[in-house]
């Protein structure tokens, strides 16, 4: 379900009050000033900072109730607060992605102060500009921008870069594991996404993402042989967590044991998903007799969720739906 909107006039009270709140929380500390915080700085006042041609570039995260505000102006972003009861639950992301993905937004002014605020960007692809400015005399502000060498873009079937597409999924999987590009764009009924990686404007990867309710399942990750060992795969990880925001991601990767053929490049494979943040989930299945381990982006795994994606993706493909299981798990890899 879509829950970012444009702003309507009925939201202009609640947009006014989410920007007043996050002020006096955020900005006053550093400032100390109490006439402009809690006397010039009203609900009412701020209404009127949204006449109909500033509304229409004003979107909001609603989901039963108005949480999240963001305003944009060309390919600014000019402000994206939370209410501060609905922070870390992943609204300020699913705005910025939608910011960045749908509105082309590219750059923004950020408080110097503001590290929170800092990091947030950084780890959502912008990066410091060394371009600073002083506003109304006092506000020291820093130019951040969309991080350019590397990012995610959705790909169609018609894209001009499907040869190379082709050529790094020939060589990333071997053949039994192998779906071909076309087959995969075949198998889209509207919840399959292939994002290129994109270096310097160059593919050097991609994704193919199944989409189902809250979940978003990395069925292929690839990066080309001649990128690896670069850090691109941990970017491009970290880059498509904020891709899908609030969306948790499941992914599958061979168990590790010590009777398997591989165990070194399973558990390096492993490591490195655990490195990046993703976690042990305890569930298991065994799908063309390799027995696969299900590691996904939030401490509470959404098992329901993903056996509906599973038996979706299964009917699909006509082969028989793999059972879930548990093992014990390391308690320390869910820390």
């Amino acid at each position: 379900m879509n829950r970012i909107r444009r702003a309507a006039p009925a939201d202009v009270s609640r947009i006014a009050e989410i920007i007043v709140v996050n002020y006096r929380q955020n900005f006053f500390p550093f400032f100390q000033n109490e006439e402009y915080y809690f006397s010039e700085l009203n609900v009412l006042d701020t209404v009127k900072e949204f006449p109909e041609e500033v509304l229409c570039n004003t979107y909001v995260y609603d989901d039963g109730a108005v949480k999240g505000m963001m305003r944009v102006s060309g390919d600014e972003l000019v402000k994206l607060f939370i209410e501060p009861q609905f922070q870390s639950q992943g609204i300020g992301a699913a705005l910025l992605q939608y910011a960045l993905r749908e509105l082309h937004v590219t750059w923004l002014w950020v408080l110097e102060y503001n590290k929170r605020g800092i990091a947030f960007y950084k780890r959502h692809g912008l990066q410091m500009t060394g371009v600073r400015m002083i506003e109304d005399e006092c506000v020291p502000l820093w130019k951040m921008a969309l991080r350019s060498d590397l990012c995610l873009k959705k790909l169609s079937a018609d894209t001009p870069d499907k040869e190379a597409l082709d050529r790094i999924n020939a060589v990333s999987f071997a053949a039994e594991q192998q779906t071909s590009i076309d087959d995969l764009f075949r198998s889209d009924r509207g919840d399959l996404d292939i994002l290129g990686i994109y270096h310097a404007g160059e593919l050097i990867g991609f994704f193919s993402v199944r989409r189902y309710k809250s979940l978003a399942y990395p069925g292929y990750f690839a990066i080309a042989p001649a990128h690896r060992s670069k850090g691109f795969g941990s970017r491009a990880l970290n880059l498509l967590k904020d891709y899908y925001g609030g969306m948790q991601i499941v992914i599958e990767i061979e168990s590790v044991y010590e009777e398997c053929n591989n165990p070194e490049q399973r558990r390096s494979r492993r490591d490195f998903y655990l490195r990046n943040g993703m976690l042990t989930t305890g569930w298991f299945l065994y799908y063309d007799d390799t027995e696969l381990e299900l590691i996904c982006s939030e401490p509470e795994f959404r098992k329901r969720e993903f056996e509906e994606l599973t038996q979706k993706i299964h009917a699909l493909y006509y082969d028989s739906i793999p059972a879930l299981y548990q093992k014990q798990a390391d308690p320390a890899e869910r820390m």
